[in-house]
This record gives structure tokens, C-alpha cells and sequence, in this order.
């Protein structure tokens, strides 16, 4: 089977696509004949060396896949020619994979594969912030940065079912179609900071300050995913995360959310 194995870390150059056997299942996998396979921010971090815990090189990159199960190992639960999703971790950017069955998720026909493939890490990153660390309730406000990005965008569609009351921030005009993705209500327009505009007492600073505090409220909680190296030591988040202690909210929350590194 063709596959894309990081050789080292590092840039680009060293991705090459090899031919290797195809995998068998074990007991409880599944081998999927993969269709499409997702590109994350998770993966460029692996290829650099830069995720926590990642794999070491030579590795398959991949966090998650979409495809056909093609083969089933002793006590798999999955039948031959199920059409699933299922995150991976690594190894799904090449033509079989195999994955516990539990890890995979099956999806209908209205669903494509490219669409299947581009779920699994955004929605259940999404998920597990809002629901099991956030565990928002109806009728709640979460202010959700980086909102035109997939994990953002997610968060928006997955709190409006909620019943929670969202707004968004964004850098620039691509967060406007996160209003027709979520029908979120709010989605400010902001620009890019460069280093040391944010720090404590600068005027984007004050000026972010103002708008969240204008915003926030006791009822509200603060969604902030992706920080891989733990909790935000400066810049806008860690002045949210002052803004959110200040008018009341549930900051325990919060602040567990942003010490956990979600992708």
C-alpha cells in the first residue's frame, strides 16, 4: 500500500510517500480501506516534533480517517463494507489502516467521505470542551475565540444545540461565514495583534478587556481550546481568562479547560 511516513522531524521535505505491506487487524480492530484522510494543525505539530507525547520518527502521519472496513480481527464488532470514521492518532494518511473497532464511528450515506474524514478531531474536540469539561447548560454565553477555524466553527453549531447563547471572535473578514455555520450572534472583527500588543496593559489589551467585560456575564464560561502548551501565560487569552474572573463566571471551568491540551 502507498502511505506518507515522516522520516524526521522537521519541514515538508521530509514527508515521502513509500510503499509499504498492508496491515492485518488484531483482535478487536478493524482495517479500514481508507477514502479520505484528514490534515490537522495536530499533524504539522507531529511532523515538527512540537506536540506533546507525539510519535517518534519514521512514522505514518494521520489523526483521522474515513473509508470502508475491509477486514475485522478476532471479537471485532464492525462488519466488512461498514462505512466509517474514527480518529487514529497517527496512520491515516495511507491506503489501509487499522483501528479498534470501538474507535470508530459509522456514518450515513448523505454523509461523504471528505465530509466523514474532516469530523472526527474538530467535533469531538468541540465536544469534549463544551460538554465534558465546560459542561454547559441552556441558556448560558460562551464567548468562543478563533471561531472561524474548524474546531471553532464546531463549537458554535454544537453550543447553538445546546440552547447557549454564542459569540465569536475572529481575526479577519473569514469569520464571517461562521454567522451562516452556527447562526452565531455575535462574531466581532478584530485584527491581528503583533508580539507585545497584548501583553497586560497595552491598548489591545484594554481594548479586547473592554469588549469581553461588555460581553461577559456571571451566566457566562470561557471556551479556549488548542493551547498545547498548557494554560496561556500571556496575550489575549490570559487576559479573557482575568476578564472572566472578574465579572463572576465560573472560572474553575475555565480554567480547566485551558490547561487541557485538546489536539
Amino acid at each position: 500500500m502507498k502511505a506518507v511516513r515522516v522520516n524526521a522531524f522537521g519541514e515538508v521535505d521530509q514527508l515521502e510517500l513509500v510503499e509499504l505491506p498492508e496491515p492485518e487487524p488484531q483482535a478487536g480492530q478493524v482495517r479500514i480501506r481508507v477514502e479520505a484522510a484528514g490534515l490537522n494543525y495536530a499533524d504539522v505539530m507531529q511532523r515538527k516534533g512540537a506536540y506533546p507525547g507525539g510519535p517518534q520518527p519514521p512514522f505514518i502521519s494521520g489523526f483521522e480517517v474515513s473509508g470502508v472496513v475491509d477486514a475485522v480481527g478476532n471479537d471485532a464488532t464492525l462488519p466488512v463494507g461498514t462505512r466509517v470514521m474514527a480518529m487514529t492518532g497517527v496512520g491515516a494518511q495511507a491506503e489501509r489502516v487499522c483501528v479498534n473497532a470501538a474507535a470508530c464511528i459509522p456514518f450515513p450515506e448523505s454523509m461523504s467521505f471528505v465530509e466523514a474524514a474532516a469530523f472526527p478531531v474538530q467535533y469531538l474536540t468541540a465536544y469534549h470542551a463544551l460538554i465534558t469539561l465546560g459542561r454547559a447548560a441552556a441558556g448560558e454565553t460562551v464567548l468562543i475565540h478563533a471561531a472561524a477555524g474548524g474546531v471553532g466553527t464546531a463549537a458554535i453549531q454544537i453550543a447553538k444545540v445546546l440552547g447557549l447563547r454564542v459569540a465569536g471572535t475572529a481575526s479577519s473578514a473569514r469569520g464571517v461565514p461562521t454567522r451562516r455555520a452556527g447562526g452565531n450572534e455575535k462574531t466581532p472583527r478584530s485584527r491581528v495583534a503583533p508580539r507585545g500588543e497584548t501583553e497586560p496593559g497595552s491598548r489591545e489589551a484594554s481594548r479586547r478587556n473592554y469588549f469581553l467585560s461588555a460581553f461577559l456575564s456571571p451566566s457566562s464560561f470561557l471556551l479556549l481550546v488548542s493551547f498545547l502548551a498548557g494554560s496561556p501565560a500571556a496575550g489575549a487569552g490570559s487576559a479573557a481568562l482575568a476578564i472572566v474572573q472578574d465579572v463572576g463566571s465560573r472560572t474553575a471551568r475555565a480554567t480547566k479547560t485551558t490547561r487541557t491540551s485538546f489536539m
